[in-house]
Parts: structure tokens; C-alpha cells; sequence
């Protein structure tokens, strides 16, 4: 499986199995995982202090609490000037026009659940290196 090296990312999905399956996939390749529940707490963390934001948000888009479109436009609106951290919605709006809303909304990348732990990780390692995928 490839691997991801010291990298900061926080999943955010309101379904226990599909959290701790991302999770545990991402920790396997290396990375320091945050692993929330809600988009509340996704913003806890979100607004907490710089040198503990993460490096990139792996987020659902269909939340009961905020869906993931709220949380991605939280993120784009709060980032300081001249950064823009890398996001994922990872999500069973699995249509093309689904993944051009999300794209559309500020995420970085649209994968349909359900994603394989190797998909998953070689999307954040494109986007981590070579940018947004808005093919």
C-alpha cells in the first residue's frame, strides 16, 4: 500500500464504520489522523490553533448537523490569505453532477463511497503534490 508520510489529516463523517475505515486506512500509510463525528467538531479543530491546523480534511458531504458543503465553505472562508488547504469529500453523492457541486463548493476532490484505503490514499497523495483534480 502506498504511503503518506508525516502528514496532518482530519476525517470528518458522521458514520462510525466509514470514520473509522478512513482512519484506520490513512494511519496505516503514516499519517496523524483527527477523526471527528460532526462538522461542529471538525470547526473545533478547524479554528484552533495554526500549528495544529491539519494539512488536509477528508469530509462527507451529506451530515445531519451541517452538511459537507457548510464545513468546505467554513474552511475556504476562514483560511488566512495565500493558503488553501487540500479537501476531499469522500461521499455516496456518487453522480457527475455531484462531484461538480463539490468541486464547485471549495473541495479539492470528489471520491464516491464506497472508496478502496489504496484509492483513497493515492488521492491524497496527488493532491498533496500536484493539486486539484478539476478534470
Amino acid at each position: 500500500m502506498p504511503q503518506l508520510g508525516p502528514v496532518r489529516i482530519l476525517v470528518v463523517d458522521d458514520q462510525r464504520d466509514a470514520r473509522d475505515l478512513i482512519a484506520a486506512a490513512l494511519n496505516q500509510a503514516g499519517a496523524d489522523v483527527s477523526a471527528v463525528a460532526s462538522a461542529a467538531q471538525a470547526r473545533v479543530l478547524l479554528d484552533g490553533p495554526i500549528e495544529r491546523r491539519p494539512d488536509v480534511m477528508i469530509a462527507d458531504i451529506g451530515m445531519p448537523d451541517a452538511a459537507g458543503y457548510d464545513l468546505i465553505a467554513h474552511v475556504r472562508s476562514s483560511e488566512p490569505a495565500g493558503t488553501r488547504m487540500p479537501a476531499l469529500a469522500v461521499t455516496t453523492y456518487a453522480r457527475d453532477e455531484d462531484r461538480r457541486r463539490a468541486l464547485a463548493a471549495g473541495f479539492d476532490v470528489h471520491l464516491p463511497k464506497p472508496v478502496s484505503p489504496e484509492a483513497l490514499i493515492l488521492a491524497v497523495q496527488r493532491l498533496l503534490v500536484g493539486g486539484p483534480d478539476r478534470s
